[in-house]
């Protein structure tokens, strides 16, 4: 009995110091996403007005729109940290957000979702993430990404060259993250309400789609998923899209 009970007392601390140690080297469980998450939702009603970029004890959290300015300053505020990015944001500037991608893709950092994370946030910012916690009751939905080289006029109204920038940032990331770049560019036309979304496509950037964890998995080869909140029921995700005045064409597992 006290072999056993030897034996036992052994594999506990074992585990226990395995756990430590992937703690120590960054790797993460939901609770310690939902832990981070919690800090920065506490951090930004405690200082509501210090701007969209924050950083707590585990944390760097950013809310809002990705721009250029705020790809350089989230890129230099994760530069050299062990720390989650949460991240709530309805998207931006595509280039801005392929170089926050790749940062994080060559960092391996991990990324949490909260409320929303919309158009470039989805493309660029969740997949690249080592590790990816998509939040309860939060939209992760894709409306598009570059395809194509911009046009002689596109170039020409295009001063600063941003929409070249974006395809060519937007090629290099799904590279460099190994995801079949489809996963941001082409909803499923199978899907049963497929012709009625599609009819009602405008330009207002309202109109995304979802994919299942499962899709992503196995259709896209995006990796790393711990925990992702997608409801069984279609129109709870649909209900909720309605509440930011999105219209979501929402994916279903196979069958369908």
């Amino acid at each position: 009995m006290y072999f056993f009970a030897l034996i036992g007392s052994i594999f506990c601390l074992i585990s226990v110091a395995a756990w430590s140690a992937q703690a120590l080297n960054g790797e993460s469980t939901p609770s310690r996403f939902s832990e981070a998450i919690a800090e920065c939702k506490a951090a930004e009603a405690a200082q509501p007005n210090r701007g969209m970029l924050l950083e707590t004890k585990s944390a760097v959290c950013f809310a809002g729109r990705i721009t250029g300015l705020a790809e350089q300053v989230i890129v230099k505020k994760l530069d050299g940290k062990n720390k989650i990015f949460v991240v709530n944001s309805f998207g931006g500037d595509a280039a801005a957000a392929a170089i926050i991608g790749i940062f994080i893709l060559e960092n391996r950092i991990d990324v949490a979702a909260y409320d929303s994370c919309l158009s470039a946030c989805a493309n660029y910012i969740f997949l690249a993430g080592h590790r990816k916690y998509l939040a309860p009751s939060t939209i992760l939905a894709w409306h598009g990404a570059p395809e194509a080289e911009p046009t002689p006029r596109q170039k020409l109204l295009d001063g600063i060259g941003r929409l070249q920038q974006g395809y060519q940032m937007s090629q290099l990331f799904y590279r460099t993250a190994k995801i079949d770049r489809r996963v941001a560019t082409q909803p499923d036309p199978r899907l049963p309400h497929f012709e009625e979304w599609k009819s009602g496509w405008d330009s207002s950037r309202r109109h995304l789609w979802t994919w299942t964890r499962q899709s992503l998995e196995r259709r896209f080869g995006v990796e790393g998923i711990e925990a992702y909140w997608y409801p069984d029921d279609p129109q709870e995700l649909i209900a909720l899209g309605e509440k930011y005045n999105l219209k979501l064409l929402v994916d279903r597992d196979e069958p369908r």
